[in-house]
């Protein structure tokens, strides 16, 4: 957390407020950002040309290099607030843009004009599929690993586990062509959803403008534990796989 549709939801809300603009100051608290510290000040004086985004990483484009901005598990981007944990501020001629991380797990790099292609981003990439995988690890763990579709978190992939019916404890080298393709469409489905209401909001999640996604009004089965399942209404159950908790219909998810 963030995952993809609150990094989707904070470039749409970036698109209005910074492109355009140029860069005039930059500050840093000197703090280590995920264990290191960070040198940004290149990118002062640059402007702003677009803002992409690629997995759970948002991209400043400027005309000679790009700002990646990764907020880890608690990292925001906020415009003209500044909070206790703020880390570094990108000041514009009309304001400012914040990144606070209480748990300093973001990130924030300078790099070229240049956004990566690999591993997919299952809204952005046209031809990708989970069918013919040789590896070990079970569904679950393989789509939070990045390595074979990125920008999928703990709360998308039990969504989209159930909404496909596979269940998450399944061996991803055991996956039908079926099932793939099943998996596939539930992703780009529940992404689309939660993009939809601007993000989920669990704990702290909000926009540049300190507004809060409504997704979290209406998952399928994470945090839903105890309730019936809004298929077949078996009691969702929550189990922990790889420290991570695991929500699934026990009836539904084979």
């Amino acid at each position: 957390m963030p995952e993809l549709p609150e990094a989707e939801t904070i470039r749409r809300s970036l698109e209005k407020l910074v492109i355009g603009k140029t860069i005039e100051q930059v500050w840093y608290s000197g703090l280590p950002l995920r264990s290191k510290k960070i040198n940004i000040t290149p990118i002062k004086n640059e402007t702003i040309v677009e803002v992409k985004r690629w997995g759970k990483n948002i991209f400043l484009v400027g005309e000679k290099q790009n700002l990646l901005v990764n907020l880890g598990m608690s990292g925001k981007l906020l415009w003209n607030k500044k909070e206790k944990h703020t880390h570094v501020i990108l000041v514009f001629k009309d304001g400012y843009l914040s990144f606070t991380d209480p748990r300093r797990f973001g990130y924030l790099h300078i790099t070229r004009p240049y956004i990566p292609k690999e591993p997919p981003d299952p809204l952005l990439t046209k031809n990708w599929d989970l069918y013919n995988l040789s590896s070990k690890m079970v569904i679950k763990n393989l789509l939070l690993s990045g390595k074979r579709v990125i920008g999928i978190g703990n709360i998308y992939a039990n969504e989209a586990l159930w909404l496909a019916k596979i269940s998450p404890f399944k061996k991803s080298s055991l996956l039908t062509k079926q099932e793939a393709d099943r998996l596939k469409k539930a992703i780009i489905r529940v992404l689309k959803e939660a993009i939809k209401d601007r993000g989920t909001t669990l704990k702290d999640f909000c926009d540049c403008f300190g507004v809060k996604g409504t997704h979290q009004n209406n998952l399928y089965v994470y945090n839903r534990q105890g309730n019936n399942c809004l298929d077949c209404g078996t009691k969702i159950e929550k189990r922990y796989l790889s420290r991570r908790s695991t929500f699934f219909c026990p009836a539904c998810q084979l």
